[in-house]
């Protein structure tokens, strides 16, 4: 049996909302096997903003390690163990997807200045991945850079 594990381990969101510097962290601490799609971890409060949890669609109904964002049966594309972007024979899905809303209140203006996720994976986990937002209906990636490692 094929497992294919992605984990998001802590995710920083750095924005203006106002005027102000917001930094607000998703670190996924409620997670544990059985606690469903999604993250029971109390949310940061910050004024102006609606957040809301993460939350993983189209893969196993619960996560499969404590402390981290980690769920398996992700769309297979690629040869197991082989890390080279020439490799790669999916295409991202519509379906299998990690998702969290930054709603400003009406009377706000949010300016979001970065996001920085730390991913790890088994050598059967996904390969590739996209940030995409609603702007325009998840059609196209956003501009990223990746860090070190």
């Amino acid at each position: 049996m094929i497992k294919n594990f992605s984990f998001l381990f802590l995710t920083f969101f750095s924005f203006f909302i106002d005027s102000q510097t917001i930094l607000s962290s998703y670190g996924f601490s409620g997670i544990a096997n059985g606690t469903g799609t999604i993250d029971p971890t109390p949310l940061n409060s910050v004024a102006g903003l609606t957040t809301t949890a993460f939350s993983a669609v189209g893969v196993s109904s619960n996560p499969n390690a404590s402390g981290r964002f980690s769920f398996i049966n992700w769309p297979l594309g690629a040869t197991n163990g082989v890390d080279s972007y020439t490799a790669f024979t999916g295409v991202l899905t519509p379906t299998a997807y990690y998702e969290v809303s930054l709603i400003p209140l009406a009377t706000y203006t949010l300016n979001l200045s970065s996001i920085s996720f730390f991913v790890r994976r088994s050598s059967t986990g996904i390969r590739n991945y996209a940030v995409r937002s609603n702007v325009d209906n998840y059609q196209n990636n956003l501009p990223v850079s990746v860090g070190s490692n």
